[in-house]
């Protein structure tokens, strides 16, 4: 089952680890407030170079830079990775785009061996035939604003629902006076971040008969109910096309054996994408809970 999960750079924190990590930084808060230091807040959005003017150099680390559209692959020679054309393939662990190899980044790696084409993760996004596992998927579309999809019978719904519901439509599944709202979060990455087993009550499954909450990825979800299918309150059965609102990314970490991405949840839709990261705020050892000193205000290049 495709799992939706936080893209690679980004960490939750159970109450458990957010307490020794908050218990850390106010020992580190309260020693600057000995010495005099008073907390300061810079605005949300400003200009960068209003920012830089204020700050000087050290600003490159206190700036968090609003990337322009297009700039997602500003460091890749880009003259073939158009929105019209990219598709995506993972072979052996290594990416390709238009069947150009991309190499791995400075810093990315590689833990163990590839994954045999022959072992099926049922995991993957839009696990098939051809998406297999995570070291050998696709080649995959990337979608694009002005794309337009024929609905029909056999419409991939696994591929277009979670693109409708990513544009703001409503889905639902009903029949018989039952009705089943689709959604995007995924109570198994609820319960990874709570703990809380409730969280599955509300979802549908074959456990539980009486949840009202489905993903698009549920395997209780056939090509079978498309028939039941209603997309803003209209049966999707009347709809002839869909035409997509905004332009779609592939994500895929630099730890690329220990990476949740693209691979597994899909595509990122562009209001997703909110910017580039500059600099490390914080860096704590896991295992001694003590703050890597040497990484904290590093300006990432």
């Amino acid at each position: 089952m495709q799992k939706p999960i936080l893209p690679k750079g980004t960490r939750d924190f159970n109450s458990e680890d957010l307490y020794k990590r908050n218990y850390i930084i106010n020992i580190i808060k309260d020693n600057f407030s000995k010495f005099g230091f008073n907390p300061i807040e810079t605005p949300s959005f400003e200009r960068s170079e209003t920012l830089l003017g204020k700050y000087g150099q050290e600003g490159e680390r206190l700036i968090f830079k609003i990337l322009k559209s297009g700039n997602f692959l500003k460091n890749v020679d880009g003259k073939d990775f158009e929105f019209s054309n990219l598709a995506p393939k993972i072979v052996d662990k290594a990416l390709y785009v238009n069947s150009q190899k991309i190499s791995m980044w400075e810093h990315g790696k590689f833990l163990g061996p590839s994954i045999d084409k022959k072992y099926n993760q049922p995991d993957i996004f839009l696990s098939s035939d051809i998406n297999v596992n995570r070291d050998h998927l696709g080649p995959i579309y990337v979608p694009k604003k002005g794309d337009v999809f024929s609905i029909h019978e056999e419409t991939n719904w696994k591929y277009l629902l979670p693109l409708l519901l990513m544009e703001g439509n409503t889905a639902t599944l009903e029949n018989n006076g039952k009705s089943y709202h689709f959604t995007l979060q995924d109570p198994n990455e609820i319960f990874r971040r709570k703990g809380k087993e409730a969280v599955f009550d509300e979802y549908f499954s074959e456990y539980n008969q009486n949840g009202k909450l489905i993903t698009p990825w549920n395997p209780a979800f056939k090509n079978a109910h498309f028939k039941y299918l209603m997309i803003n309150g209209e049966p999707a059965s009347l709809m002839n096309e869909y035409k997509l609102k905004q332009n779609y990314y592939w994500a895929m970490g630099d730890n690329r054996d220990d990476s949740l991405d693209s691979r597994y949840w899909g595509f990122v839709p562009e209001n997703f994408i909110l910017g580039e990261a500059l600099f490390t705020y914080f860096s704590l050892n896991l295992n001694t809970w003590i703050p890597r000193w040497d990484r904290i205000g590093t300006v990432l290049k």
